[in-house]
């Protein structure tokens, strides 16, 4: 699996900061960014607010749905979902939408 380091540009105020790491196939497709390219702008500024504050630790909600996976569940259009890990307690995760 290879991933992609995304750098956000928000300063956060907490020592909590979290570090999103985008999946990336082998041939170097991000179905993330497929799934995000696909949608109007004003869905993707939301997604990408929300992804913002996660980097300074708030999640909003979200969902533990294995030991593992986690949901974002967004409440606007058709309720979107993304689905995360937590790599480690330092502080950084992954991002995949299915």
């Amino acid at each position: 699996m290879n991933f992609r380091v995304e750098i956000l540009s928000l300063k956060c105020y907490t020592a909590n900061m979290y570090k999103i790491i985008v999946y990336e196939t082998q041939n170097g497709k991000c179905p993330y960014y497929a799934w995000l390219s696909s949608l109007s702008d004003t869905h993707k500024m939301r997604v990408s607010v929300r992804l913002e504050r996660i980097v300074c630790g708030n999640f909003g909600d979200s969902k533990q749905i294995d030991a593992n996976i986690y949901e974002l569940r967004f409440h606007f259009a058709s309720g979107y979902r993304v689905y995360y890990a937590v790599k480690d307690k330092k502080n950084s995760g992954s991002f995949n939408r299915w």
